[in-house]
């Protein structure tokens, strides 16, 4: 079951069937940049531009991106977009995908910006003038999806340069955790971006209690339990639970 939270501004959806959020996304031309070609194996890919497609949405895909994304393939994701156009960039896979269409993102809007001028803390232009962002993470455990950040390498010098601007926390963020619930960098992602409320849709009651526990301790309390039976004369169960800052 797909459930809303807002971070800082931004909608995060997660949960089963999140993905399908997409389908509700107002875009007509989608930049979709990942990483090597995990995303294609899994059908990952062919999901997302899907349901894109179903919209009416035309989609392009910027490839080969590296574990540790440099300021060239930045630069060549730029010039592919500034071609196409796109009103919505998605960062679809791990980290470096994500963290390479923001600073894309960044470029696209603004060619003419420098890096060093990039490089300065929360220093960025302001961006949407051309397009929205959304990311939609592979993994647990970056959590670049809710964050303001973004990590660029130049391999000239092997410094990695960190972009820090709230203009980069995405509009959207689409989360479909696995069956081993939240990684702990992504819960200190939460809290740190200090949201109302959480709501998290496990299929796991066993991490659900753990990741609930976790959280009442970082100032969360438990308001409202629900048990979805999504899968009928079966042992598993879905559980939306509702979470409050504890005042």
């Amino acid at each position: 079951m797909m459930r809303p939270m807002k971070l800082a501004g931004s909608e995060l959806m997660f949960g089963e069937g999140s993905l399908a959020y997409i389908k509700t996304i107002k875009a007509k031309k989608v930049s979709i940049v990942i990483g090597g070609h995990s995303m294609e194996k899994s059908g990952m890919l062919a999901k997302v531009e899907g349901y894109f497609k179903e919209t009416g949405a035309e989609t392009m895909v910027i490839r080969g991106v590296e574990p540790d994304p440099s300021f060239e393939t930045v630069l060549r994701g730029r010039n592919e977009m500034l071609e196409f156009e796109p009103d919505l960039i998605v960062g679809l896979g791990g980290g470096s995908a994500m963290d390479a269409a923001k600073a894309m993102w960044a470029f696209y809007e603004y060619p003419d910006v420098t890096f060093e001028d990039l490089c300065i803390p929360f220093n960025f232009p302001e961006l949407r003038t051309k397009a929205k962002f959304a990311a939609i993470p592979s993994t647990s455990g970056t959590a670049t999806e809710v964050t303001a950040f973004s990590v660029i390498t130049d391999y000239n010098t092997g410094i990695k340069y960190p972009l820090a601007d709230f203009n980069i926390t995405p509009d959207v963020a689409i989360v479909d955790p696995p069956r081993k619930g939240l990684d702990g960098t992504t819960i200190d992602s939460l809290v740190k971006m200090n949201p109302e409320r959480i709501v998290y849709v496990s299929c796991d009651p066993a991490t659900l209690a753990r990741d609930c526990a976790v959280l009442n301790e970082r100032g969360y309390g438990v308001e409202v339990v629900q048990p979805v039976d999504m899968f009928p004369q079966t042992t598993h169960v879905e559980t939306v639970v509702l979470m409050s800052k504890v005042r």
